[in-house]
């Protein structure tokens, strides 16, 4: 046979229960049908950001709690789950840098197709900052829409990493649905 097309099985995969199904179909070869992902897989999103700051302001109008009146914003660049894509994010942080609200995101993908969002979240200290200047990044997004095909997106999750103080370098992971 020249090929073969079918489903993945659990025994294809040597650790089944850390497997995200429905992100593959097993076709190997020329002339397999291209199958649709899986509802699960449709709707998930996964994006790994890494995002340099571009810009520290104060910004009434932008940030009007007066709690959080630290505009930070960021660019970068950012692997997902819809492919490679720049971003642009904005929030409004508290004098400890232990906070932000307010955040804004513009994600755009290689066909120009854009995403936008909401995000807020906390920064942590360890007990190795003080020495590392790691701090913790634990967040949460909502999608806002966006255009094309995500215009409807509106679907919400977690985020979480690290940000270098020393150095302002930061990972973020997000996960969670479109």
């Amino acid at each position: 046979m020249p090929f073969a097309c079918r489903a993945l099985r659990r025994r294809d995969v040597p650790n089944f229960k850390n497997a995200h199904w429905g992100l593959g179909t097993g076709c190997t070869g020329h002339g397999c049908r291209r199958r649709r992902p899986s509802q699960a897989a449709q709707g998930a999103l996964l994006r790994v950001f890494y995002p340099a700051i571009t810009g520290v302001n104060f910004d009434a109008l932008r940030c009007p709690d007066s709690s959080h009146p630290i505009l930070l914003s960021f660019a970068g660049t950012a692997q997902t789950t819809l492919g490679r894509a720049q971003l642009e994010q904005s929030h409004c942080e508290d004098f400890e840098h232990t906070s932000f609200r307010r955040g804004t995101q513009t994600l755009t993908l290689a066909d120009g197709t854009q995403l936008f969002g909401s995000y807020r979240g906390e920064l942590l200290a360890t007990p190795t900052t003080s020495v590392d200047g790691l701090l913790i990044v634990s967040g949460t997004y909502r999608n806002t829409g966006g255009t094309a095909g995500l215009s409807k997106a509106r679907g919400m999750g977690i985020s979480a990493g690290t940000v270098d103080t020393q150095t302002g370098a930061a990972v973020v992971t997000v996960s969670g649905t479109l």
